[in-house]
């Protein structure tokens, strides 16, 4: 299968993003892929954990960074960052048929950029470290703002 064969082209030069024809899913499944193309964000976490799964059936090595043949999560490896990207979606929309009502669609643009402005990235996770006790809370979902982890500290005493 072509996707199998990414995966391990994916892990021989060091790429982290599986590309996927949106027609091969639309064949597929038409009513999941129109579900996948009208709510993207909320699919995008289950894409991305699915894309994991795929990656640790055929190249478990290449799932997290610096492995070996014999390490584990347990092993408190990093775990390697994947990402899905579609292509040959039916519809490509200009840049002035952009409309709120778009966001966290999945859709394909087209258009040129006459102008430039600072590029804002956009957090969709983030790592928090406690200035209490150094704790530190990993993979907090940022969802369109900035979102800190508030920490509960607890204090243990004996009488």
């Amino acid at each position: 299968m072509i996707y199998i064969q990414q995966i391990h082209a994916m892990k021989e030069f060091d790429l982290t993003t599986l590309y996927v024809d949106y027609t091969h899913l639309l064949k597929k499944d038409e009513i999941l892929a129109r579900a996948i193309s009208d709510q993207y964000y909320r699919f995008l976490p289950y894409l991305r954990r699915a894309l994991l799964n795929l990656i640790r059936a055929y190249e478990p090595t290449y799932v997290y960074v610096n492995a070996t043949a014999s390490a584990t999560s347990a092993a408190g490896l990093q775990t390697r960052e994947f990402s899905i990207a579609f292509y040959n979606l039916p519809l490509v929309s200009g840049i002035r048929e952009l409309r709120t009502e778009k966001i966290g669609t999945l859709m394909s643009i087209s258009g040129t950029v006459t102008r430039t402005s600072e590029v804002r990235p956009e957090l969709v996770f983030g790592s928090f470290v406690c200035a209490e006790c150094g704790g530190t809370v990993n993979e907090v979902e940022q969802q369109f703002k900035y979102t800190e982890v508030c920490f509960l500290i607890t204090i243990h005493t004996m009488l």
